[in-house]
C-alpha cells in the first residue's frame, strides 16, 4: 500500500511544502504549503513551527525528502573522496560550524554534488522523521535537462530561474560542460549572466539553442534581448515537457520539486 509523502523545500527565501496522499494517480492529491516566514527568527524555528501545521493535518509520512537551495559544488565522481568533502567544500565557500556538507551522487553526469545543510535544520528534521533523504534541489534539475538535451541534434545552454536567482548548465558527453549560479533579479542581469556564459562556452548563435525555465524576470523583454543576439530561444513549459503532469498545474510549486515529485529523484 502506497503511503504519504512530504517534500520539504528550503530556499532561498522560502519554505514549501508539498504533500501526496499515495491515493489515486500521481498528481492527484498533492497539497502545497508555501510556509509565511517570520523573519524574526531563524529557519529552523520557522520549520519547527511549520511542521506543527503539517502534523495537525494528520501527517503520517512513510519518508521525508528535504530538498536544499543554496551554495553547491560540482566534483567528478572518479576524483571524489568522502573523507576530503569537507575541506573541499570549505575552500570554495566560507562555511560556518553551524553548517555541516550534505553529498547527492549525480551519476547520469559522473559527478558528486555538494552542499551545505545548517545543522539545526537537519536535527528539527530528523527528530520528526527518522525516515529523511537529503536532496540538493538543483541535482533532479540537471539529471531531467540532460536527458531533454538528447532532443535534435544542436548543443544546448539552459537557464533556471527562481528566488531571484539564475542556475545555468550546459551538458556534453555525460558531463556537465559548465554549471553556476548567478544572483539575476533583473532581466538586464540574466541577459548579461546568460550571454556571458554563452560566449565563454562558444556556442553557435544562428545554430544552438537557448532554453529557460522557471519565475524569470520580465520574461518577454527578455526573450526580445536574447533573441537580438542568439536565434534560438525557448521557455520550457512544464505542463507540455511532463506530459500534462497534474503536478506541473500546482500554482505556486517550483520548477525543481516539481522535477523532484515527476522523475522522483
Amino acid at each position: 500500500m502506497q503511503k504519504k509523502r512530504l517534500i520539504v523545500r528550503i530556499g532561498n527565501r522560502s519554505l514549501t511544502f508539498a504533500t501526496w496522499d499515495g491515493e489515486g494517480q500521481e498528481g492527484e492529491g498533492i497539497t502545497l504549503l508555501n510556509y509565511p516566514l517570520n523573519a524574526g527568527i531563524s529557519m529552523a524555528a520557522n520549520l519547527r513551527e511549520a511542521l506543527k501545521q503539517i502534523d495537525a493535518g494528520g501527517g503520517d509520512y512513510e519518508r521525508c525528502y528535504l530538498m536544499v537551495d543554496g551554495p553547491r559544488l560540482v566534483v567528478p565522481l572518479e576524483l571524489y573522496c568522502e573523507a576530503e568533502r569537507e575541506d573541499l567544500f570549505q575552500h570554495s565557500y566560507p562555511r560556518s560550524a553551524a553548517d555541516q556538507v550534505e553529498q547527492n551522487v549525480v551519476a547520469d553526469l559522473n559527478a558528486v554534488v555538494l552542499f551545505s545543510l545548517n545543522k539545526d535544520i537537519k536535527t528539527v528534521i530528523l527528530d520528526r522523521f527518522a525516515d529523511t533523504k537529503m536532496v540538493c534541489s538543483i541535482a533532479p534539475v540537471w539529471r531531467h535537462l540532460y536527458q531533454r538535451s538528447f532532443t535534435g541534434q544542436r548543443n544546448k545552454l539552459y537557464a533556471y530561474f527562481h528566488e531571484g536567482l539564475m542556475d545555468v548548465a550546459c551538458f556534453g558527453q555525460k558531463r556537465l560542460r559548465f554549471a553556476n549560479q548567478f544572483k539575476a533579479s533583473g532581466e538586464a542581469d540574466a541577459s548579461y549572466f546568460l550571454l556571458y556564459a554563452w560566449k565563454q562556452l562558444q556556442m553557435d548563435q544562428e545554430q544552438d539553442e537557448l532554453h529557460l525555465v522557471g519565475d524569470m524576470p520580465g520574461e518577454a523583454s527578455l526573450q526580445d534581448n536574447l533573441k537580438m543576439y542568439v536565434r534560438r530561444v525557448y521557455v520550457i513549459n512544464p505542463y507540455s515537457d511532463f506530459n500534462r503532469s497534474p503536478i506541473a498545474q500546482t500554482e505556486g510549486m517550483p520548477y525543481d520539486m516539481m522535477v523532484f515529485f515527476i522523475k522522483g529523484r
